[in-house]
């Protein structure tokens, strides 16, 4: 059984007025080792009874689950298409973000590569070059 499922059950038993005690029971009762811990029943049924209504999780702060965004997709563009000799390691700190996500934007979004001739820079697969200069700015 789903975790919203289990809220669902706890929300609708502790709106009956059953304590998180009388609930973890009943659950038991049906779900038997898939009901959520004494610990889970308590504090769901402490979030509704002080006027809860939503089963999701609060949003949790801190750092975003993803780098790879628009605005850091066009801030890496925007870079090499100023440097083409810049190195990942310095758009990673100019942009704020890992090497990993630098090289995951330029190969699988921007569709470049680098080159290992005498330039040494990043290159763009034909006809691709004027389209991403015209999407800047």
């Amino acid at each position: 059984m789903m975790k919203f499922e289990h809220r669902a059950v706890i929300k609708f038993l502790s709106k009956e007025g059953n304590t998180p005690t009388q609930i973890r029971e009943r659950m038991l009762k049906v779900f038997g080792d898939s009901s959520p811990s004494e610990f889970v029943i308590k504090f769901w049924s402490k979030q509704f009874k002080h006027g809860r209504e939503s089963l999701e999780d609060n949003p949790r702060s801190g750092r975003p689950i993803s780098a790879v965004t628009a605005d850091n997709v066009e801030k890496v563009k925007n870079l090499i298409l100023a440097d083409r000799r810049i190195k990942q390691w310095e758009i990673a700190r100019d942009v704020g973000i890992s090497k990993e996500r630098v090289h995951e934007i330029i190969h699988e979004h921007l569709g470049m590569s680098k080159t290992v001739t005498g330039t040494d820079g990043f290159t763009c697969p034909p006809n691709t070059e004027s389209s991403l200069i015209g999407q800047s700015g």
